[in-house]
């Protein structure tokens, strides 16, 4: 749940955060969200 908040401050896609957390973990999903900052990729 955390991932999806942080998804939400940073104007992306809650939901969709949300279920990449579930599959890649919240460890996973979190470096994702972090590269995905980091590169300018608009998920």
């Amino acid at each position: 749940m955390g991932l999806a908040y942080w998804a939400k401050i940073h104007g992306r896609n809650a939901g969709l955060w949300f279920v990449l957390g579930v599959v890649l973990t919240p460890l996973g999903g979190s470096i994702a969200l972090m590269a995905a900052d980091r590169f300018g990729l608009r998920i």
